[in-house]
């Protein structure tokens, strides 16, 4: 296991809210500059960035209502973080894509693209 750093992370999720306690915080952070420093380029990186996410929520303090933090810590709160594999979608022609949603969707066959003021 990596040993955590206190960082952004921690700063902004664990001190100055309630997300997570600050050790598990601090795990994030670690974890987040690894997976930058190691994995940026790699196919791995949207697979792993998705593993840190699903572990910080099985162990976030929060009612799961739009990121409401407890005032008391959730029991859950007091567990490690665990890194486990995500669930994979079978198949092999998936791809990401960083654009904004609307510019990937192409306008329903017949009908002009209506443009619209930018969000």
């Amino acid at each position: 296991a990596l040993p955590g750093h206190e960082g952004y992370f921690t700063e902004t999720f664990c001190r100055r809210s309630r997300y997570l306690q600050p050790f598990n915080g601090r795990r994030v952070d670690a974890i987040r500059d690894a997976l930058r420093e190691d994995f940026a380029a790699s196919s791995l990186f949207p697979v792993l960035v998705t593993s840190l996410l699903e572990a910080a929520d099985r162990v976030d303090s929060t009612t799961g209502v739009q990121m409401a933090c407890l005032k008391q810590w959730a029991p859950r709160s007091h567990r490690p973080l665990e890194l486990r594999a995500p669930a994979l979608l079978p198949g092999h022609r998936h791809r990401a894509a960083r654009r904004r949603a609307r510019a990937r969707l192409a306008p329903p066959r017949g009908r002009p693209r209506v443009s619209r003021p930018a969000l």
